[in-house]
């Protein structure tokens, strides 16, 4: 639903994940907002992962450090987490 205001809405907008085979391990919904000094970027109440997976803190950090070269290739000004 939240996809698909910020289609809507025209904003750039992202479903991120970490997959294991056919499982989903970690998503999260990521959106670019435009300023004057760069691209900020945005996940609000997420990532999402089960945190009753014995591996979880290993999924994030996994998650958190694909994230970041990919934005660094973006050269995005800065990333916001809304929990």
């Amino acid at each position: 639903m939240q996809k698909k205001y910020y289609e809507d809405s025209h904003q750039d907008s992202y479903l991120l994940g970490v997959k294991e085979k056919d499982e989903v391990l970690l998503t999260a919904l990521m959106r670019k907002i435009k300023s004057h000094t760069g691209d900020v970027y945005e996940i609000m109440g997420g990532p999402l992962v089960d945190f009753e997976n014995e591996n979880n803190n290993q999924i994030i950090a996994f998650f958190l450090k694909e994230l970041h070269k990919y934005l660094k290739k973006q050269h995005a000004y800065y990333l916001r987490i809304v929990p």
